[in-house]
């Protein structure tokens, strides 16, 4: 059975001259106990002889609205909450009371959201409004949120490539120019992780699992076939580059080798061998001095680790990747058919050696290249390599994979 509470007062109005003309009754009543914050509260608002359209009701917390007698009042705070009572009349409004009713609080629950999205697809349309990751609520709505983000990195999966990451710190961050334009290009089937979500209400913080979303756009228009007797493809591929067999992993720590990526990476590090930011053959970007320093940079991270009194406390340290047991790689290659003579020419343009990412519980997220090298700039190394390791090379690896790809 519903709660029913019912209030009555009784107000004496008086009238010029100091007569008593009448007293007049009202009646506010809700169908569960206390009023709370933050939620739709329904009251039931009377006044006898007076129609329910003719009631006004206002409030100094939050909002109400009148449905035929049936009050709808959302209260922005706890604590006090004045209803101020009046009705119209054929000669103005009278008012008729003022009251106060007490509001307690409700514990919301945040959850995290980009655009109104709380996880799963996110439409395209959307992903472009949004202005970074914010904070919701599951089941109440606040006017004043006492919750914020305080920090979240940010990965772009494409295929299980990480082509997009970046760190965000401060109140409730907002996406930089680069992340929007970024957001903008990206694909059907493209996924936005966030991870290292940290959330603060001003004292205390908590944090959230990692959050999913992948982006839906509408189909895109294929741009018409040429007449042109060659047509020219850029395509990539993933490959693994060694012997990843537990009897190599067991044998590894006493096995003096140096692996390619290693090879490749020490070369980078001492400035003989350039580096660039992007695969694009037609205008690479060089990378500065400050930024390869950056890629080799420890990663921070946040862990809980409990004092001696009990208390969980959050502690930031740096973990350093072994960018020296890299063994795969993204490699661009440049594809070219005759339609006419069915004859089709390979070659490799571009070479990435890949970093692999986990999650604070050791997920793998994904992958991402470290930095691109042009190929003629590596090809002695690669044949080098390759001499030396018959059975586990890279022309071995980049064959395997082409067949593999070609017998699916």
């Amino acid at each position: 059975m519903k709660l029913l509470i019912r209030l009555f007062f009784l107000l004496a109005i008086v009238l010029p001259g100091g007569n008593s003309a009448f007293a007049q009754r009202y009646s506010i009543s809700t169908n569960r106990g206390p009023l709370l914050a933050g939620k739709d509260n329904t009251l039931t608002i009377t006044v006898p002889n007076k129609k329910c359209a003719d009631l006004l009701v206002t409030t100094d917390n939050g909002s109400i609205a009148n449905d035929s007698c049936s009050f709808t009042l959302i209260p922005s705070r706890a604590g006090a909450c004045k209803l101020s009572i009046s009705v119209k009349t054929k000669t103005g409004v009278q008012k008729i009371c003022d009251t106060t009713l007490p509001v307690d609080k409700i514990q919301c629950n945040p959850v995290c959201d980009l655009a109104g999205v709380n996880f799963g697809n996110i439409p395209y349309k959307k992903l472009t409004k949004a202005k970074g990751l914010r904070i919701g609520y599951a089941n109440c709505n606040w006017e004043e949120s006492p919750y914020f983000i305080k920090r979240y990195k940010l990965f772009v999966l494409r295929k299980s490539e990480v082509i997009f990451m970046r760190d965000f710190v401060g109140h409730n961050p907002d996406f930089d120019d680069e992340t929007l334009g970024f957001l903008s290009t990206l694909q059907t089937g493209d996924v936005l992780n966030f991870k290292n979500i940290d959330v603060s209400d001003g004292s205390a913080a908590r944090s959230f699992g990692d959050l999913n979303f992948r982006v839906i756009r509408d189909p895109e228009e294929k741009e018409p076939e040429g007449d042109t007797e060659w047509r020219i493809s850029i395509i990539s591929r993933k490959i693994i580059v060694g012997d990843t067999s537990e009897t190599v992993k067991k044998t590894s720590s006493t096995v003096h080798d140096t692996l390619l990526a290693e090879k490749i990476i020490s070369k980078v590090k001492a400035g003989k061998l350039k580096a660039y930011t992007s695969s694009n053959y037609n205008s690479p970007t060089p990378l500065t001095k400050t930024e390869i320093s950056k890629i080799f940079k420890a990663d921070l991270d946040t862990i809980e680790v409990e004092d001696v009194d009990g208390t969980v406390l959050k502690k930031i340290t740096e973990m350093q990747y072994n960018f020296n047991s890299i063994n795969s790689f993204k490699v661009i290659e440049k594809c070219k058919y005759n339609r006419r003579t069915g004859k089709m020419e390979i070659s490799i343009l571009s070479v990435a050696p890949l970093r692999d990412y986990y999650n604070e519980i050791g997920t793998w997220i994904g992958y991402k290249p470290l930095f691109w090298v042009d190929y003629t700039d590596v090809k002695a190394d690669i044949n080098y390599y390759d001499h030396e390791h018959p059975d586990h090379n890279f022309e071995r690896a980049i064959w395997e994979d082409y067949m593999k790809k070609w017998n699916d």
